[in-house]
């Protein structure tokens, strides 16, 4: 069984489609690449996942439809979702940001010591509040939220966005951790290159629609991906 599949999947906004009949799976331990240029869906995408917007056709995690759940469901039936700007609370600390993901109160600490474990940063900024943070550290807080909710599927929106390129290398390190434990994980990236490097699979979205899909490998070394997402320079 996959533990995500999507069939036919349309979301629109004010009449404006966003997808239109998509249809991917994940199976179980994959991390999947979604490809795109802006406005093509990707974000969208992950949204739907969450609960986040209205969307018609089906999305199965782990057998269980998914239409019509809250977001909060969505989240207790191990979904975690990192969006796109992080959308942290900036008046709040660290520690506060974090306890936000847990829906398991009793579960809180041990999972937050889970958290400062794999950002060590995050355990000398705990007591800092997140708009006093550096990009790279309001990305880690993003990511531990996510963890906090102990998810076997992660959704990533742009982990890499404005960030230095010894922080995007942190960062795809740690989610490496992460995906050797077994989580799910789907990633959006507009640094093509770092997703495909991460990735077994990938898909391809372009107006709303998957346009190609296959190994993360081969997509890589496609002369047609190269031109388009990957500055036309095959390394």
């Amino acid at each position: 069984m996959s533990s995500l599949r999507i069939d036919d999947l349309c979301v629109s906004y004010g009449g404006v489609s966003a997808l239109r009949h998509v249809s991917l799976h994940v199976e179980q331990g994959e991390a999947i690449a979604l490809l795109g240029a802006n406005g093509a869906g990707k974000s969208s995408l992950l949204r739907a996942i969450s609960g986040l917007v209205c969307s018609s056709g089906s999305i199965a995690f782990d057998g269980v439809l998914l239409g019509g759940r809250p977001a909060a469901s969505i989240a207790r039936l191990g979904i975690g979702h990192v969006p796109e700007g992080r959308r942290l609370f900036a008046r709040m600390t660290v520690r506060e940001n974090l306890a936000l993901g847990c829906w398991d109160i009793g579960a809180t600490d041990e999972r937050m010591q889970g958290v400062f474990a794999l950002f060590e940063r995050l355990r000398e900024r705990a007591d800092q509040v997140a708009g006093s943070l550096s990009g790279g550290e309001q990305q880690m807080v993003a990511l531990g939220r996510a963890l906090m909710g102990s998810p076997r599927l992660l959704l990533l929106d742009e982990p890499s966005l404005g960030l230095a390129p010894q922080v995007i290398a942190m960062i795809f390190a740690r989610l490496g951790e992460i995906h050797a434990r077994g989580t799910t994980m789907i990633v959006v990236e507009q640094n093509a290159r770092a997703a495909l490097s991460f990735a077994s699979r990938a898909y391809v979205l372009e107006n709303g629609q998957v346009v190609r899909s296959g190994n993360a490998d081969d997509l890589a070394n496609d002369p047609t991906i190269i031109d388009a997402y990957l500055g036309g320079v095959i390394e």
